[in-house]
């Protein structure tokens, strides 16, 4: 279901992908000084990407596999992976 949904809403996906980005990025700057001081330096030196790579595998274990089947190969079709 992941690549028919790449297919029919690739355009929206990208866009989506980039607006919520920015917006977390936005988030972060206002945000900084209440993140834990581990995560304000992962931020800082390796950028919001990091810290939602961080994020994911700290509750990997609470997301169920079919989720993240779909997500891999949505992300891999949009060529976002």
């Amino acid at each position: 279901m992941g690549f028919a949904h790449g297919q029919l809403v690739a355009v929206q996906a990208q866009e989506l992908y980039t607006d919520v980005l920015q917006y977390i990025e936005a988030q972060v700057e206002a945000a900084i000084d209440f993140l834990p001081k581990f995560l304000q330096d992962l931020i800082a030196e390796a950028g919001v990407d990091a810290a939602l790579d961080f994020t994911y595998y700290l509750t990997k274990p609470y997301i169920p596999d079919h989720f993240t089947q779909e997500l891999r190969v949505l992300l891999l079709d949009l060529e976002l992976m």
